[in-house]
């Protein structure tokens, strides 16, 4: 009853007693529904999975607003790394709606609802792919946490920590091969949650460090060991970082800068 109660709780705050009620049978059935929810001032609702980890997505995205920054100058280019269903996407479409914007996710399932959810919205290219190191073919995997925790790589790599069963095979692609695909001299913004795979993305930094101009990046040490350690090395260059929800900030100049608190332009990321 408590953890019944608790995702009451969790769903009648982030889209609403009516939307909550309409999936109430589904949590008692176990079926999933897909559903059109409106959230209250954006311009378009947007296609969910009821109930699935889809509500934290939107949690995350819409009510902790984990992506909100001020900025000095708004970004006209923006690549979102592990889009999944296209939320944050939208958020920095509202945000900025002039900017050039390309979510990449590589799960078929959530690139369709992608798809979908950010259809109404030109600005923003959606691309079925996986963010890696180099270029090719590479093994979704469903690790059992959900919709948001499909991980990438090949189980057949040497040192490989890769678990879980291969749903599918997906485009690898590298920030290069983005950049010149869609004809981007310079990424503003780099947002990247990518299950792990920022530990093979940022061994390969050098290539395209310095075309960014600030980064968001949710790291998972705890699903892929070494992440932490290859985006330190990796991400050197920026002279401003600080932590935000479950991101890393980082930013060059001050360009980003937290929101509602002055900050001094310093790299010190919590161990």
């Amino acid at each position: 009853m408590k953890k019944l109660n608790r995702k009451f709780r969790l769903y009648r705050q982030t889209i609403g007693l009516k939307a909550t009620f309409s999936v109430l049978g589904s949590w008692l059935r176990g079926d999933v529904q897909l559903r059109e929810v409106a959230l209250p001032g954006w311009q378009h609702p947007v296609g969910l999975r009821l109930p699935t980890s889809d509500i934290q997505v939107v949690k995350q995205v819409f009510k902790t607003e984990e992506y909100e920054f001020e900025t000095h100058q708004d970004p006209k280019v923006i690549v979102d790394a592990g889009a999944n269903i296209g939320l944050a996407a939208i958020w920095f479409t509202h945000r900025f709606p002039d900017a050039k914007i390309i979510a990449v996710e590589p799960e078929r399932g959530n690139f369709e609802l992608l798809k979908h959810n950010v259809a109404p919205y030109p600005n923003i290219t959606a691309v079925q792919a996986a963010l890696w190191d180099k270029e090719g073919s590479i093994e979704v995997r469903d690790v059992g946490v959900g919709n948001w925790g499909f991980m990438t790589g090949n189980q057949d790599a040497p040192d490989s920590t890769l678990s879980g069963t291969t749903v599918s095979e997906v485009e690898a692609v590298t920030v290069q091969t983005l950049m010149q695909r869609y004809n981007l001299a310079h990424i503003d913004l780099l947002k990247m949650d990518i299950e792990g795979a920022e530990l093979e993305v940022f061994q390969t930094s050098a290539a395209w460090l310095d075309k960014v101009g600030a980064m968001i990046v949710e790291l998972h040490e705890g699903m892929k060991p070494g992440c932490t350690e290859s985006f330190r090395e990796g991400s050197r260059g920026f002279d401003a970082e600080w932590m935000q929800g479950e991101n890393v900030y980082l930013t060059r100049d001050g360009v980003l800068v937290p929101p509602n608190r002055t900050f001094s332009h310093s790299r010190a990321l919590p161990a």
